[in-house]
């Protein structure tokens, strides 16, 4: 379905622009949203997770308490892969990130 979409937007032609896979298909979007969310600082276990991989007793870890916090990472990058939202202001997002490791640092050092 994705491919004729794209062929009938006019993104790609019945050879796939020469390619030898749909570069609009789902596996193409899928490991797109990944590339881009473990770029933008996104421990790859995370974006794992969101890929929906069993990523063993983590996994009910991130189900249950840091529900919350997953949410909230996914819509501070949600941005980055919008093709709606306005231009990204990429030392927002540097500044957000390194907030981000800072506070993950003191919890392991607490530890």
């Amino acid at each position: 379905m994705m491919r004729e979409v794209a062929i009938r937007s006019g993104f790609i032609d019945t050879e796939n622009n020469g390619k030898e896979f749909n570069p609009l298909g789902p596996h193409a979007l899928r490991e797109s949203f990944g590339s881009i969310m473990t770029n933008s600082g996104v421990p790859d276990t995370i974006v794992d997770f969101w890929h929906g991989h069993e990523i063993g007793e983590m996994a009910e870890a991130y189900r249950s308490v840091q529900f919350e916090s997953l949410k909230k990472m996914y819509l501070d990058r949600e941005k980055l892969i919008s093709i709606s939202a306005d231009k990204v202001d990429v030392e927002e997002i540097r500044e957000k990130l390194r907030v981000e490791v800072e506070q993950q640092n003191s919890n392991f050092k607490s530890w």
